[in-house]
């Protein structure tokens, strides 16, 4: 998804540097670029999504930069299309740090992840999260004293450019505009509650497949699925099962599920993705 929308306007500041190469600022409705065109080294000044200093083709993001983000976190490595995609790092303003393979915006493959209590986790990321400790491709979680030197010795740091009285007049524009809009963020509601509430709806609604015999031992089906926009569940599917009858029932339940009061994030309804443990007793 490029990061620019809108009509363009193109200023030539200088005279071009070759026949392909200019220094241009490019304006559109919900940002600014200045730098070479088509390619080169430049800046995008985005609103809503941050400043972005590196490598660009056609005025989007491309190849090796830093994305400074509204909420204060920081990416640096390679970008494409004008997202982080490729080896990166990622600083959270919850102080996580992410090293590894990026796509689409999130840590998605070999990652380690370093929490801020010191503990770290090696291993398959998908959307910006370790896969279930029930996949395959789940890695390992080091905590404590058993974090190897090696891993505590890798710990990347932030190196950030040095930014321009301009640049960091914008960034923190953006910042205060970010916790201006989160203010009143609020995640899915179920009949008024938290996501517990939902859970026990789902409870209510089990039987127990007809299929099975009931030994009396639990049974976990994990389903992951989201609340649209609208409120309405999208997109329910099985992470992990003990069988098809049980998958099947999860999911009968999990998509019979009456409308949410949709997530609101930055001043507009969302989409939110959950986990849920779904189980049969």
């Amino acid at each position: 998804m490029a990061v620019l929308s809108g009509a363009l306007f193109f200023v030539l500041l200088t005279f071009p540097v070759s026949a392909q190469v200019r220094d241009t600022v490019i304006v559109t409705d919900t940002s600014r670029y200045v730098g070479q065109f088509p390619e080169g080294r430049g800046v995008l000044y985005s609103y809503g999504n941050g400043l972005y200093v590196g490598e660009f083709r056609n005025a989007v993001p491309e190849g090796k930069g830093m994305h400074f983000l509204p909420d204060g976190s920081i990416y640096a490595g390679e970008l494409s299309d004008g997202k982080h995609c490729g080896f990166g790092r990622f600083f959270s303003d919850s102080g996580k740090i992410f090293s590894g393979e990026f796509d689409d915006d999130y840590a998605n493959g070999l990652d380690t992840l370093w929490y801020p209590d010191g503990s770290v986790y090696v291993g398959k990321c998908v959307w910006g999260r370790p896969v279930s400790t029930l996949s395959p491709e789940y890695g390992r979680m080091y905590r404590g004293m058993h974090v190897p030197d090696y891993i505590v010795s890798a710990k990347p740091e932030c190196r950030k450019v040095e930014l321009t009285e301009e640049q960091q007049k914008f960034l923190d524009g953006e910042y205060r505009q970010y916790k201006k809009l989160i203010k009143n963020d609020t995640p899915p509601k179920f009949r008024g509650k938290d996501a517990n509430a939902f859970s026990k709806w789902v409870s209510s609604q089990l039987q127990y497949p007809e299929s099975e015999e009931n030994d009396g031992s639990v049974k976990i089906v994990k389903v992951r699925f989201t609340v649209d926009s609208d409120g309405s569940v999208q997109n329910a599917h099985v992470l992990d099962s003990p069988g098809e009858a049980f998958s099947e029932e999860a999911l009968r339940v999990v998509n019979s599920s009456p409308a949410w009061a949709p997530g609101v994030r930055k001043g507009k309804k969302v989409r939110f993705s959950y986990t849920l443990p779904v189980v049969f007793r």
